[in-house]
């Protein structure tokens, strides 16, 4: 509480006279914390706040009069209106009377942060003689770093409005940089004296964000957030039932990707062909599962082990153990082009963005991009070992490499150069890229003894450069074994495992929430379905694919 407004005892000076003599002044400061411990003049303060923000003004004054508190004292209305509604003529006359700076420090760094507000603000408004002379008479005395009194001048330069707020990285003069300026001073000024803007709110936001967390919303009872009620989590939610279970390969399944419309499953195999299944049509109910084949395409002479879908749908890249990369028409089911040049087995593909080229990596140590028109290289990239995945940024500007050395290499699609270099110290398996491009899935082998050092999938910060999440709990000690971030906003991880179980992580917290029953064999791929990522498709030695799905039937 300001002490120029408010009483010893927390209560408003109004209201002395209307207690008793008999209360004591314990009893009155017993009454000051609720039940639970909160201060019920900050309380009041929050709600007298929130209530202002929201227009019940009247209201607001009826409460600060009842509880005998105020929200904010008059020195602090007058700094907080003169900010808001611009009224810099009158800012000097205002911090005379502002005396609840934390320090002499503090103060100055106030002033300045207000100095340059009006600064701003009459050179947006063209009013270039009145700001050279705010940063003579009072920006060049208060400023902390005067390296940024050789930028400010530079503005005064500027010719347009427009100008002014862009060289200033500045939003210009209006609600939003002016609460900015308020957010700023309550470095300098204690928040008994000035109130966090919205504090009420920004605290309810806070605690509903914290409920989201741990109780994985949307994958909760309730559908929609709400103030009334606690949020709580539903496993049903999270998918975990088996909605089809596909029979068509002759022997193990080691890829799966779904067409990123969802219209289509394909899926790859040791038996070297490649089916696509009409997903879409199959749980809509529109296909029965002896119809639910579009393709089975033939033409690798052995083992198929990675798929791409082109970024309209129309074609299929299926590469595999003969060294070949084949493009197929999902409209004729024809192969269009076979692309041939490396001398190993093919271990990845990934298209760009625009459909035009696409990326192939080898056992040969050869990472081509290919024009899938002409069937050209368009370009190589310099690898130093075996490549055994590949993931290209949503925008294109970005490939991955993942590598037998147990490196991941980074490299600019535009100079065809590398950026950076991230280590493991295992083998790197797979790859997976998030949707926004910020975080890389990294599958990572064990070595002969799993008791002594489990496998692991690490969640790369791909901007940083650094490991920030591993999860373990599977079984990868032989296999190339595939995980996939999916799930709403893609919080979840994926992933197949040796003991023939599906494994699923909270993406955040690392915590395992399911281990899935369904397949008999090593279970050796994972996708989402791009358009509902509650639904997912895994692959086994076992011959088969499950499509996976909430067990409430919900389809968000």
């Amino acid at each position: 509480m300001n002490g120029a407004n408010v009483s010893g005892n927390g209560v408003h000076p109004e209201l002395d006279h209307l207690i008793p003599d008999s209360i004591s002044s314990d009893a009155i400061m017993e009454s000051n914390f609720t039940e639970r411990g909160l201060d019920r003049h900050e309380l009041v303060r929050i709600i007298v706040q929130a209530a202002d923000s929201l227009g019940y003004h009247s209201s607001a004054r009826a409460l600060e009069r009842e509880a005998g508190v105020e929200a904010m004292s008059q020195q602090m209305r007058t700094l907080r209106d003169c900010v808001l509604m611009g009224k810099w003529d009158q800012l000097e006359q205002v911090l005379d009377s502002v005396t609840v700076f934390k320090s002499e420090d503090d103060a100055r760094a106030a002033r300045f942060v207000l100095y340059e507000q009006k600064f701003l603000e009459l050179l947006e408004a063209g009013h270039t003689a009145d700001a050279l002379k705010c940063l003579r008479n009072d920006l060049s005395r208060l400023s902390p770093d005067p390296k940024l009194l050789h930028k400010l001048p530079l503005l005064c330069m500027c010719t347009t409005a427009d100008e002014v707020r862009e060289r200033a990285e500045w939003p210009g003069a209006g609600a939003e940089s002016r609460t900015a300026v308020l957010e700023k001073l309550q470095r300098y000024i204690p928040a008994s004296d000035l109130l966090q803007e919205n504090r009420l709110e920004n605290l309810l936001c806070q605690a509903i964000e914290q409920q989201k967390r741990d109780t994985m919303f949307p994958y909760t009872r309730q559908n929609r957030v709400s103030l009334l009620e606690d949020m709580v989590h539903c496993e049903d939610r999270v998918p975990r039932k088996i909605l089809h279970r596909l029979e068509g390969h002759t022997d193990e399944v080691w890829f799966v990707q779904f067409s990123h419309k969802g219209e289509y499953l394909a899926s790859s195999s040791k038996d070297a062909v490649v089916i696509v299944w009409r997903s879409q049509a199959l749980l809509k109910g529109e296909c029965g599962s002896a119809n639910t084949i579009l393709h089975k395409l033939r033409g690798h002479s052995q083992m198929v082990c990675f798929l791409s879908w082109s970024p309209d749908d129309e074609f299929l890249l299926s590469t595999g153990d003969d060294k070949t990369v084949r493009l197929w028409s999902m409209k004729s089911g024809n192969c269009c082009r076979v692309f041939e040049k490396h001398t190993g087995p093919i271990t990845a593909c990934a298209w760009m963005p625009d459909g035009k080229t696409f990326f192939s990596g080898a056992h040969d140590q050869k990472l081509f991009e290919w024009n899938a028109t002409t069937g050209e290289t368009v370009a190589s990239y310099d690898v130093p070992d075996r490549v055994n995945d590949l993931a290209v940024s949503t925008n294109g500007n970005l490939l991955l490499a993942a590598c037998s050395d147990n490196s991941i290499l980074v490299f600019s699609t535009t100079t065809k150069q590398r950026l950076s270099l991230m280590t493991e110290a295992h083998s790197i398996t797979s790859l997976f890229l998030s949707a926004d491009n910020q975080s890389l899935l990294a599958n990572i082998n064990s070595y002969e003894d799993p008791e002594d050092d489990e496998p692991e999938i690490h969640i790369w910060n791909v901007s940083k450069q650094r490991i920030v999440q591993k999860l373990k709990g599977f079984k990868q000690t032989r296999f190339v074994i595939r995980a996939c971030f999916g799930g709403h906003s893609q919080m979840l991880v994926l992933c197949g495992s040796e003991d023939d179980l599906v494994y699923i992580w909270e993406r955040r917290s690392g915590n395992l929430i399911a281990k899935l029953k369904g397949h008999t064999g090593t279970v050796n791929t994972i996708a989402c379905n791009e358009s509902n990522q509650n639904l997912f498709a895994s692959g086994s030695d076992d011959k088969t694919v499950i499509i996976w799905g909430p067990a409430d039937g919900s389809k968000e």
